[in-house]
């Protein structure tokens, strides 16, 4: 029993171990970031009112065949941001199991900071890129919401231009501050590395002269 124990007591502080559960976070982490925007979509219609279990009520006729053409487009794209964002969270995780650093609590920060800002960003452009594109082709193909009227297919190309352009000025600053805070971390770890090197070689070199 007590070598029981002391084996437990021992692999509480096993990092190989600590390592691994840091991987399972990472696959767990891409499957939720991989489903945004799904979330992202319904959030839109149900915003803009529109309830896709109803869409009869609606649309109707061409409308109503564009609208589920343009949601099937849009299952293929969310579909490859997903696979996409989970490999990405998954070849960091497998990564994290290999790393052979003295402080890894601190790399898995800065890590984790990194692949989840970077790999938000990728979503969140990605799916507001697919999204107000896919509604200007529903609109054009369709006419809905007065697209041609008054010159407001012009109006709306600029409201997905904007959007687009907003989204990607405001995802370029938050990689910005991320990138200053995971590089700050990674620098004091490189330099508690660096010291603890020159400690080593300093010991060394009083042994051999001893």
């Amino acid at each position: 029993m007590g070598k029981i124990i002391k084996k437990f007591v021992d692999k509480i502080d096993d990092l190989n171990i600590v390592r691994k559960g840091f991987r399972i976070l990472y696959y767990v982490m891409g499957v939720i970031n991989g489903l945004l925007p799904a979330v992202l979509l319904f959030g839109l219609l149900s915003w803009v009112g529109i309830e896709a279990p109803r869409i009869s009520t609606y649309f109707n006729g061409w409308p109503a065949t564009v609208f589920w053409f343009m949601l099937l487009l849009w299952v293929g794209v969310t579909t490859f941001i997903f696979i996409v964002t989970f490999k990405y969270w998954k070849k960091h995780g497998d990564d994290i199991v290999n790393v052979k650093n003295r402080y890894p609590n601190i790399t898995f920060v800065a890590d984790f900071l990194h692949t989840y800002i970077h790999s938000y960003v990728f979503v969140y452009l990605s799916s507001i890129a697919a999204f107000a594109v896919l509604a200007y082709l529903f609109m054009a193909l369709t006419g809905e919401f007065g697209f041609y009227h008054g010159g407001k297919f012009l109006l709306y190309l600029l409201y997905v231009a904007v959007v687009i352009v907003v989204a990607a000025m405001g995802s370029l600053l938050l990689i910005m501050i991320v990138s200053f805070v995971t590089e700050t971390l990674k620098r004091k770890v490189q330099m508690a590395t660096d010291l603890q090197d020159t400690a080593d070689i300093i010991r060394s070199s009083e042994i051999i002269t001893k």
